[in-house]
């Protein structure tokens, strides 16, 4: 058996967490879903406070510290074609989950489409 690491976060992807109840997102929208993702992390946070206190958000500090942001390569995250084809389509079911946790979100990219 694998030892989970202590820093993993969702290792075991979003269709293992929530695959046999994403329906239930999409039926019950009175369920406010918040998303916090990584390439706009600051300004979701910040978004959290906002819906969730109000003005009263501004007194709070939401400053997201970047640690250990420093490593070789970090920029290097080019993928070829092929390798994004194949991604998508091992990875399909993540992706739709997380379609529809955009399209359900308070602040979901996919809202107005």
């Amino acid at each position: 058996m694998q030892q989970q690491s202590a820093s993993e976060h969702l290792g075991k992807g979003l269709q293992y967490y929530l695959g046999d109840v994403v329906h239930l997102l999409q039926q019950n929208l009175s369920k406010k879903v918040y998303l916090v993702r990584s390439d706009s992390m600051q300004a979701d946070i910040d978004g959290i406070g906002a819906a969730l206190l109000g003005e009263a958000a501004g007194a709070l500090n939401t400053t997201v510290a970047h640690m250990k942001d420093d490593y070789p390569r970090r920029t290097d995250t080019q993928l070829s074609d092929r390798g994004r084809l194949l991604l998508k389509r091992e990875l399909h079911r993540e992706y739709w989950i997380l379609d529809v946790l955009e399209q359900v979100a308070v602040n979901g990219r996919s809202r107005g489409r």
